[in-house]
Protein backbone atom coordinates (compact mmCIF):
# COMPACT_ATOMS: atom_id res chain seq x y z
CA UNK A 1 0.00 0.00 0.00
CA UNK A 2 2.60 2.52 0.61
CA UNK A 3 4.38 1.73 -2.95
CA UNK A 4 0.88 2.72 -4.40
CA UNK A 5 0.99 6.02 -1.87
CA UNK A 6 4.48 6.84 -3.17
CA UNK A 7 3.22 6.25 -6.64
CA UNK A 8 0.50 8.54 -6.64
CA UNK A 9 1.78 11.06 -5.10
CA UNK A 10 5.20 10.90 -7.52
CA UNK A 11 2.80 11.09 -10.63
CA UNK A 12 0.33 13.12 -9.34
CA UNK A 13 1.71 16.94 -11.06
CA UNK A 14 3.09 15.28 -14.32
CA UNK A 15 -0.26 12.98 -14.92
CA UNK A 16 -2.28 16.35 -13.67
CA UNK A 17 -0.54 18.46 -16.66
CA UNK A 18 -1.06 15.74 -18.97
CA UNK A 19 -4.63 15.31 -17.92
CA UNK A 20 -5.33 19.35 -18.26
CA UNK A 21 -3.51 19.21 -22.03
CA UNK A 22 -6.34 15.93 -22.74
CA UNK A 23 -9.20 17.30 -21.45
CA UNK A 24 -8.87 20.70 -22.40
CA UNK A 25 -10.83 21.75 -18.46
CA UNK A 26 -9.43 21.65 -15.06
CA UNK A 27 -12.62 20.07 -13.74
CA UNK A 28 -12.26 16.87 -16.18
CA UNK A 29 -8.92 16.72 -15.61
CA UNK A 30 -9.12 16.76 -11.79
CA UNK A 31 -11.89 14.05 -12.05
CA UNK A 32 -10.00 11.52 -14.09
CA UNK A 33 -7.05 12.56 -11.27
CA UNK A 34 -8.93 11.18 -8.81
CA UNK A 35 -10.02 8.27 -10.37
CA UNK A 36 -7.15 7.12 -11.39
CA UNK A 37 -5.87 7.72 -7.49
CA UNK A 38 -8.47 5.56 -6.53
CA UNK A 39 -7.65 3.33 -8.56
CA UNK A 40 -4.27 3.06 -8.11
CA UNK A 41 -4.41 2.65 -4.09
CA UNK A 42 -7.70 0.71 -4.45
CA UNK A 43 -6.72 -2.19 -7.11
CA UNK A 44 -3.40 -3.30 -5.16
CA UNK A 45 -5.11 -3.30 -2.05
CA UNK A 46 -7.72 -5.87 -3.17
CA UNK A 47 -5.00 -7.82 -4.88
CA UNK A 48 -2.99 -7.76 -1.69
CA UNK A 49 -6.30 -8.83 0.20
CA UNK A 50 -6.19 -12.42 -1.55
CA UNK A 51 -3.64 -13.42 0.28
CA UNK A 52 -4.12 -13.81 4.37
CA UNK A 53 -0.39 -13.50 5.77
CA UNK A 54 0.13 -16.53 8.18
CA UNK A 55 4.19 -16.44 7.90
CA UNK A 56 6.85 -14.47 6.58
CA UNK A 57 6.10 -16.13 3.48
CA UNK A 58 2.64 -15.15 3.41
CA UNK A 59 3.96 -11.29 4.02
CA UNK A 60 5.74 -11.72 0.83
CA UNK A 61 3.32 -13.00 -0.99
CA UNK A 62 1.01 -10.44 -0.14
CA UNK A 63 3.61 -7.46 -1.40
CA UNK A 64 4.03 -9.10 -4.32
CA UNK A 65 0.03 -9.36 -5.52
CA UNK A 66 -0.22 -5.40 -4.44
CA UNK A 67 2.62 -5.07 -6.76
CA UNK A 68 0.82 -7.09 -9.33
CA UNK A 69 -2.24 -4.88 -8.93
CA UNK A 70 -0.28 -1.68 -9.21
CA UNK A 71 1.24 -2.44 -12.49
CA UNK A 72 -2.25 -3.63 -13.58
CA UNK A 73 -3.60 -0.52 -12.73
CA UNK A 74 -0.96 1.32 -14.47
CA UNK A 75 -1.11 -0.42 -17.72
CA UNK A 76 -4.79 -0.12 -17.99
CA UNK A 77 -4.53 4.01 -17.62
CA UNK A 78 -1.86 3.72 -20.02
CA UNK A 79 -4.01 2.09 -22.14
CA UNK A 80 -7.01 4.53 -21.73
CA UNK A 81 -4.32 7.18 -22.25
CA UNK A 82 -3.32 5.66 -25.43
CA UNK A 83 -6.45 5.19 -26.90
CA UNK A 84 -7.69 8.65 -25.52
CA UNK A 85 -4.56 10.25 -27.45
CA UNK A 86 -4.82 8.39 -30.55
CA UNK A 87 -8.73 9.61 -30.61
CA UNK A 88 -7.53 13.53 -29.96
CA UNK A 89 -4.76 12.43 -32.92
CA UNK A 90 -7.17 11.39 -35.91
CA UNK A 91 -9.55 14.41 -35.03
CA UNK A 92 -6.80 17.05 -35.80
Amino acid sequence: MTVALLVVIYLNKRYYRILVDLTKKEERAKFWLNFSNVLLLLVPLVFSMTIYPDSLFGVTSQFKWGIVGLVLSLLVLGGIMVIYIANIVEKD
